[in-house]
């Protein structure tokens, strides 16, 4: 079945990794739960699950747990780390 509509897209990967950034900024450490529970549908926690991962690869922010099962936590990189 051809779908005869082209669907905007609504949430960009772009977009979310620039919301990231400011939302770290402001909060210095933030916990990935609040970011997904952020989210208003799937498509949009999944959209911001891959911004997190372009933002580590890029090497701009870091994902880490103290100990398993806890919190995972993000954290803007300092220069040089």
């Amino acid at each position: 079945v051809i779908q005869r509509k082209i669907y905007i897209d609504k949430y960009k990967i772009e977009d979310k990794m620039d919301e990231l950034l400011r939302n770290i900024e402001e909060e210095r450490i933030v916990k990935f739960r609040d970011i997904i529970r952020e989210s208003e549908c799937k498509l949009e926690a999944v959209v911001t699950f891959l911004a997190l991962l372009e933002l580590i690869k890029l090497r701009m922010i870091k994902a880490y747990q103290n100990d398993n099962f806890d919190d995972i936590l993000i954290e803007r990189r300092k220069i040089g780390e």
